[in-house]
């Protein structure tokens, strides 16, 4: 009988030393007890700013058009620079940047459309895929509009909650 239940107390103690060896290894490796991120969002990496794409992004004439088409590619980043893929909406303004006023100082603000912005939805995964640019690891956001200036800058902000939000602007030209 004393053998039995030494029998069971060495088995306990193996179990509650597994237990403990166990929860021990899960903190040492970055387990932790925090719940899990809202849906789309990594516990790991945060998008911090917009950036942009000087050398892919301007305006080009459309041949036997007065229409221009706008390029804009533009990069969601993390705190260590790295392009991210996430879900959410674009928005572009368009300014003429010759044309400063005294409330806003990058310029005139174009009336591209009713509302006076473009908006790209890309909350859908195949939106998302569709402006996806995999060479420049960026989103490439295009558009015609009507007589552009020389000069304009494109305010571009993405949306990915209704709190959550980072704003670029970038400078474009036409090709000479």
């Amino acid at each position: 009988m004393e053998n039995v239940t030494n029998k069971r107390v060495k088995q306990l103690w193996l179990k509650l030393l597994v237990i403990v060896c166990s929860v021990s290894l899960a903190a040492l490796c970055g387990c932790n007890s925090r719940s899990m991120p809202i849906k789309g969002e990594s516990p790991c990496f945060v998008p911090v700013e917009l950036g942009y794409n000087e050398a892919f992004s301007g305006i080009s004439e459309i041949k036997d058009s007065t229409n221009f088409k706008i390029e804009v590619y533009v990069s969601i980043l993390d705190e260590f620079g790295d392009s991210m893929k996430l879900p959410g909406s674009f928005r572009v303004e368009l300014y003429e940047r010759n044309r400063k006023t005294s409330q806003n100082n990058i310029g005139e603000r174009l009336n591209i459309n009713e509302n006076g912005y473009v908006e790209f939805d890309l909350r859908s995964p195949e939106n998302n895929q569709k402006y996806w640019d995999r060479i420049t690891s960026s989103y490439s956001l295009n558009f015609t509009v009507n007589n552009a200036p020389r000069d304009l800058t494109a305010q571009v902000t993405w949306f990915y909650t209704e709190k959550y939000r980072l704003t670029t602007t970038v400078e474009l030209a036409k090709a000479r």
